[in-house]
């Protein structure tokens, strides 16, 4: 009544059968590998970040670092997660920290476990997403002609006319990273007569991960860096401040209501409330690069 299986084809069954053992096993142990691979170059990114030279260089007013285990509420944060609050991880001012929050859900950005080159990121959208802190005392973010910022972001091609950061109304510093509809990168020290922008080339590749270094000293000058190589230096740009006012600031969006919103993902950024020394820069790139992976002289 049933046929008997020939041996051949009996022995087939017990090959395939092994083989599918085998290539689970194989899947599993990639997928363990590349667990471990990830956990280490985080682990090594946090070991960069204890040592890093903004632990100590004056006046460093914010510190927003997606690698951090203290930059969220869950330091076991899971990936595609929304981000309420990115917590600012400035060591300089323990009791005195500019957390930046999105309290409604639709316009938070998402935390990404493996984004800019393999680190943790945080992802805008080019939507909505934005992150703010409102009334922000100015004399903690800047002095009246000076600032510094760093920003370790990768663009996304298809982001249109954006503000990746504003802080102020028409007092106000901010950047574009970069302006779709003409392509400058935009450093404004006052929107009126502190504006310096830089047209890059196609050897840029500005849609690639990048260090962008803005800093405004108080000889009036602004400066404009990328991976540690100076792109554009502006003079006689001699606005000035007002530090006794209170100031807004948005990461990812001109404002709340979604006005030139950024596309792409955001490691790190941090905020000097001074026009940093040459030698301090150099030193805050180079960090930056070791960690990130971006290529920078030093």
């Amino acid at each position: 009544m049933f046929k008997k299986l020939s041996r051949n084809r009996a022995f087939s069954l017990i090959e395939l059968s092994m083989t599918l053992v085998v290539i689970g096993v194989i899947i599993v142990g990639v997928a363990q590998g590349l667990d471990m691979s990830k956990k280490f170059k985080l682990s090594s990114a946090r070991s960069l970040t204890a040592g890093s030279p903004a632990v100590s260089i004056k006046g460093l007013a914010l510190w927003l670092d997606a690698t951090s285990e203290k930059a969220f509420s869950d330091p076991d944060i899971a990936n595609s997660s929304e981000v309420e609050t990115w917590l600012d991880t400035n060591i300089q001012r323990e009791l005195d920290k500019t957390n930046l929050t999105q309290t409604t859900s639709s316009k938070r950005p998402l935390y990404i476990s493996d984004a800019i080159n393999g680190l943790p990121s945080i992802k805008f959208d080019g939507i909505n997403d934005n992150l703010s802190i409102a009334n922000l005392p100015g004399y903690k973010i800047l002095q009246p002609q000076e600032v510094t910022m760093f920003l370790v972001v990768e663009t996304d091609p298809t982001v249109g006319d954006s503000i990746i950061i504003k802080c102020g109304e028409d007092d106000r510093f901010d950047a574009s990273i970069p302006w779709a509809s003409n392509g400058n990168i935009y450093f404004d020290f006052d929107i009126t007569d502190g504006r310096a922008f830089y047209t890059p080339s196609a050897s840029d590749a500005i849609y690639k991960p990048h260090i962008f270094s803005f800093i405004h000293r108080s000889n009036e000058t602004s400066e404009m860096r990328m991976d540690g190589v100076s792109k554009l230096t502006e003079t006689g740009l001699d606005h000035v401040m007002d530090t006794s006012a209170s100031f807004d600031l948005f990461l990812g969006a001109l404002d709340n209501s979604a006005n030139n919103p950024w596309k792409g993902f955001i490691g790190e950024l941090l905020i000097f409330n001074r026009g940093l020394t040459a030698l301090e820069v150099s030193q805050m790139e180079a960090y930056l690069g070791q960690k990130w992976g971006i290529k920078t002289p030093l």
